[in-house]
């Protein structure tokens, strides 16, 4: 048996030390092909994190693996292209961005698009419970922290990260229905 597949059965049973072992022997592996595709040390750095946390996590599963050289290769694989994916998608969003926020450049539906969205947005708020609304609006609006607009309500921290997860929720939901996906993703909640 060679080293790796004790190393996962080892791993299957909860040893720590296996899974070190294995972490030692591959990373290196992992941060050269990502940075070889990628060309980002800080998406290598990621990928290393991530990919091992999820190992652990499949252990159990891991002791039918074959060929691990082949599934780790898979893994970071599918690991790049998600990080290609997201940075077009943030690429897109920020080129959208600046297009809105660029009077001179923009054409006039995009102003009156924006106006719209703005004037939108605020009536969807006022639609909000009181609870959602205060919350929502101590957030984005006097910019406190989940800790002070918990203190100033005299509700938990748990309630105030319900509240505003519903108001987000429902607020882009509504946007998204009326005006598409790509201004919903643009408007930062």
């Amino acid at each position: 048996m060679d080293i790796t597949k004790h190393w996962l059965q080892q791993m299957a049973e909860g040893d720590e030390e296996a899974f070190a072992q294995l972490f030692d022997a591959y990373r290196r592996r992992i941060y050269t092909y990502i940075i070889k595709v990628t060309g980002s040390a800080e998406l290598a750095e990621d990928a290393i994190q991530d990919i091992f946390l999820k190992i652990w996590k499949d252990r159990t599963r891991l002791g039918h693996v074959e060929n691990f050289n082949a599934y780790l290769h898979r893994m970071a694989h599918n690991y790049a292209y998600s990080g290609f994916r997201s940075m077009a998608r943030e690429e897109l969003i920020m080129a959208e961005l600046k297009k809105e926020t660029s009077p001179e450049t923009a054409h006039p539906e995009q102003i009156f698009l924006s106006k719209e969205v703005r004037a939108q947005i605020l009536e969807l708020v006022n639609q909000l419970s009181p609870q959602q609304r205060a919350v929502f609006l101590l957030s984005k609006e006097a910019g406190l922290k989940q800790e002070e607009i918990a203190r100033k309500l005299d509700i938990s921290v748990l309630t105030v990260k319900k509240h505003m997860g519903i108001a987000v929720r429902i607020l882009r939901e509504e946007i998204r229905g009326r005006y598409g996906i790509l201004i919903a993703l643009l408007i930062n909640f």
